[in-house]
């Protein structure tokens, strides 16, 4: 992965940016990439089944405010083994999924330096949806619950064309939500975060 994103900024550092003005406005789509952090339900799984799009709105030169919405999947597999539960005990191995849409409203701070790419600093707010599922044998258990959410970015913008409105995002970001399920002894939701995507600006 670090690989890629360094050669993907040497392949578009040619072409320079600069931020946008007030009124302008810009649309996004993201693929995201994350491994989950400190749960115990699906804990350091890698997944690429995810994405992010969002609307910004410059408020002033260097500084857009905006909503964002994403989805991430997460699984791990379990192998055959004797589980305890409340009503007994089960032999079977397992799959659990843990499904997230985080909804949040987002600030988001570009800098200007002389290098041919502007980077940026993002901050989203918001709630999040969570769903855990537990797959064993021919049994299925499900739990679904909502949570605060906060997610810091930092990135940089790369223009692909310099006529054209349109740029490339790369961004890195953490994401933290106080979804809770006791019963699967999730006290709160954390995940580590690539943005790979396009973003299209509206003058």
């Amino acid at each position: 992965m670090k690989k890629l994103i360094v050669y993907t900024l040497i392949i578009f550092s040619a072409a320079s940016v600069s931020a946008q003005n007030k009124g302008s406005q810009a649309i996004y789509l993201n693929w995201n990439l994350g491994i989950t952090n400190n749960n115990h339900f699906v804990n350091n799984d890698f997944s690429a089944a995810g994405a992010t799009t969002g609307y910004s709105y410059f408020i002033r030169k260097n500084l857009a405010v905006g909503a964002e919405i994403g989805w991430s999947n997460h699984y791990s597999y379990s192998p055959r083994h004797t589980y305890q539960f409340k009503d007994g005990a089960v032999t079977t191995d397992m799959y659990k999924y843990l499904f997230t849409v985080p909804v949040t409203a987002t600030v988001i701070k570009y800098f200007n330096i002389p290098f041919p790419v502007l980077p940026y600093a993002k901050l989203g707010l918001g709630a999040q949806y969570s769903e855990q599922t537990l797959f064993y044998n021919i049994y299925e258990s499900k739990n679904s619950d909502w949570g605060f959410t906060a997610i810091p970015e930092i990135g940089v913008n790369i223009r692909l064309n310099s006529i054209r409105p349109l740029l490339f995002n790369v961004g890195a970001q953490f994401r933290y939500a106080g979804n809770r399920a006791a019963e699967y002894n999730i006290s709160n939701l954390q995940s580590f975060n690539f943005n790979l995507g396009l973003i299209w600006q509206i003058n």
